[in-house]
């Protein structure tokens, strides 16, 4: 397999728009949740949250086809510069043949999250080329140290060597 030309996504910049999308585990933990959203807000990033929170049964946020349905929504968004996980879990896998690679490698955003989310973070690398952060998830912030989350906030606004 050919690997596609790497794809930086834009820097982030004050006032932008970083989507939360749940393809794997639903909410659990509302303190951590609301906590967790509260630091891309202190980066200067506005979020969007969907109008209800993730219905989902079980260890899943929503089916399978929802949350696929959700991740490219929000990424076909133009106001949306960033995405990043509500949380790890399970289920990441079964979105794969759901998903728009194309999309992705058209509309470089960056994507956000570990654990359960890895499986997409190293798909859309693969298959668009564009380059993903193996990072917190939005109910894991809460817990992250001052200096992970600058280095987190200088990821996101493009300086990488820093």
């Amino acid at each position: 397999m050919t690997m596609p030309v790497l794809k930086i996504p834009p820097p982030l910049q004050t006032g932008d728009t970083v989507a939360i999308i749940a393809p794997a585990g639903g909410l659990v933990d509302t303190d951590r949740f609301r906590h967790g959203c509260s630091v891309p807000s202190e980066m200067g990033s506005e979020l969007a949250v969907p109008d209800r929170y993730w219905p989902g049964s079980g260890y899943l946020a929503d089916t399978d086809e929802a949350r696929a349905q959700e991740m490219i929504r929000v990424w076909r968004d133009p106001g949306v510069k960033a995405l990043i996980a509500l949380r790890g879990g399970f289920g990441s896998l079964r979105l794969l043949d759901r998903l728009d690679f194309g999309l992705f490698a058209r509309q470089p955003k960056m994507l956000l999250g570990f654990s359960d989310i890895s499986i997409l973070l190293n798909l859309v690398f693969q298959r668009s080329g564009l380059l993903c952060l193996h990072g917190p998830v939005v109910t894991s912030l809460p817990a992250s140290d001052p200096d992970s989350r600058e280095r987190l906030y200088q990821c996101l606004i493009g300086n990488w060597h820093r």
